[in-house]
């Protein structure tokens, strides 16, 4: 398991481990808009900011609250009609510079393509 960049769709594809026939595709520009939005939440202690992509068995949300403790929701589908995970984690600000280094580094190693 692990990511490949397909320069042809520009999207980042897993294969998840249990389920091989199960992929999870990312676009470049959907984890630039959540990068910009971790960047605004960081700075200003406030907002949401949510990875909205395409790929619907996964959704994430990271939501500031008071004394800058997060929320951050997992959802994870990866048979809709079946099954359906949701993970809650209490987290600290401090977590989001390390997740917007990682972003970058991703759209770094990726960069988008017109």
């Amino acid at each position: 398991m692990g990511w490949k960049l397909d320069r042809g769709d520009g999207m980042l594809h897993n294969t998840f481990c249990y389920r091989p026939n199960r992929r999870v595709d990312l676009r470049l520009p959907e984890l630039n808009s959540w990068l910009e939005g971790c960047k605004e939440m960081h700075t200003s202690l406030s907002r949401k900011a949510s990875l909205e992509c395409m790929e619907p068995y996964l959704s994430i949300e990271l939501e500031m609250g008071n004394g800058g403790q997060c929320e951050l929701s997992v959802a994870i589908t990866p048979d809709h009609c079946y099954q359906q995970h949701s993970f809650l984690f209490d987290i600290d600000q401090n977590h989001l510079k390390p997740l917007i280094d990682k972003l970058e580094l991703i759209l770094k190693s990726y960069p988008i393509r017109c």
